[in-house]
């Protein structure tokens, strides 16, 4: 075999020492505690004329933390074997500081090949479920990489090991697939996506491929089928863009200037956004907008608590008027009104419970009915959300 550079030769021996140190300290024992302080260089304490600022000449990189890893290249870990990243890996997954970790994993992931990812994942994957998480930097680098070599596999990886994963790592694998071929990634796109990892993918590329237009955006969005799960997705970051590119003020005003085809997806976007930005407005928008096409009143069940704890019988009041649901076997558990009747028979359960017997038949109505306690026990209606 060919003979390694002897740069990258000193690299791994280097890097190797260090964490020698590091994992002789875990194994419990003094001496090897003793051991692990010795392969770290030792800061002098100057004092005095001995002091001395560094020189204006000196680099970054010869003004090294004392316990900071040597770390390789990009090009020099490409050099390596397969086997000498993997071990690369395994090592800087045991380290126990983020900085440090990340720091150390630097060179090593993104130059890691399509048949090494699933072995690098099982290497942090391994150290996370033992209790030494790895940096979320590091984590976030590791899907671009998959992205980069093996998008497919990658996202089929998700689907296949769901549990942890986020929408941000789906997001990361689009951003290396897209970074590194953006004409294939949106081209897959473009298809129809039901599975909730590719739903996400699919988002950030017509994302990215808006270039930060709003407009650009709207005609990617327009040109899927008025169903399609990934328009739903993608309006979480329409609305972003819209509140730093527009004048638009704030999710209401945003909603009402896009176009009347994407509202019945965006609905739930809107009402979810204003539940954290301005109660009175949300409850202003929901007012106006309760009729709308794609209304979701299980995204007004935060707002509604918070309301009902300032005014819980003008709360009821105002709540009575939006529009009902259809009724089912459950009735309507999700219209408003359930929720904030539950905080004011907390408060008030006579009064409460007199206001109901006033009210029409409705499916909210039958719900709440339905839920008063016949006789003592527990209180469905005790302790609301």
């Amino acid at each position: 075999m060919k003979a390694l550079p002897a740069a990258v030769v000193l690299g791994v021996t280097a890097a190797t020492a260090f964490f020698a140190g590091r994992w002789s300290m875990d194994s419990g024992s003094d001496a090897n505690a003793s051991k692990a302080r010795s392969v770290i260089p030792a800061t002098p304490t100057l004092s005095g004329k001995e002091s001395a600022p560094p020189r204006p000449a000196e680099s970054r990189k010869t003004v090294r933390a004392a316990n900071a890893p040597e770390v390789l290249t990009v090009d020099q870990v490409r050099a390596l074997t397969r086997e000498q990243r993997l071990e690369l890996m395994r090592k800087g997954a045991l380290i126990f500081d983020g900085t440090s970790q990340t720091a150390f994993l630097e060179g090593v992931i993104p130059a890691l090949a399509k048949d090494e990812m699933k072995e690098a994942t099982a290497a942090l994957g391994t150290a996370q479920n033992r209790g030494n998480f790895p940096a979320p930097a590091v984590w976030n680098a590791l899907w671009k990489q998959w992205g980069r070599v093996d998008p497919a596999g990658g996202l089929a990886h998700f689907e296949k090991t769901p549990q942890g994963k986020t929408r941000s790592d789906a997001r990361h694998i689009m951003e290396g697939w897209y970074e590194t071929n953006p004409a294939e990634a949106l081209a897959w796109a473009a298809g129809p996506r039901a599975s909730r990892f590719e739903v996400v993918a699919a988002g950030y590329a017509l994302t990215r491929s808006a270039e930060g237009s709003v407009k650009n955006l709207e005609t990617s969005l327009l040109a899927r089928q008025p169903d399609d799960p990934v328009i739903k997705e993608t309006l979480q970051d329409y609305f972003d863009l819209a509140s730093t590119t527009t004048g638009a003020t704030d999710s209401g005003s945003i909603y009402e200037q896009m176009p009347d085809a994407l509202k019945p997806a965006a609905w739930s976007v809107a009402m979810r956004r204003l539940n954290y930005t301005d109660p009175q407005a949300a409850v202003d928008w929901l007012t106006k907008h309760a009729g709308d096409p794609g209304r979701d009143y299980a995204q007004t069940n935060r707002l509604i608590v918070e309301v009902a704890r300032e005014d819980p019988a003008g709360t009821v009041a105002w709540a009575a008027r939006l529009p009902d649901e259809p009724a089912t076997a459950e009735g309507s558990a999700a219209h408003p009104v359930v929720g904030a009747f539950a905080v004011w028979r907390s408060k008030d359960p006579a009064a409460a419970d007199a206001w109901l017997q006033t009210q029409p038949d409705s499916a909210w109505a039958a719900k709440l009915r339905g839920r008063i306690p016949a006789q003592q026990g527990q209180d469905p209606f005790a302790n609301p959300q």
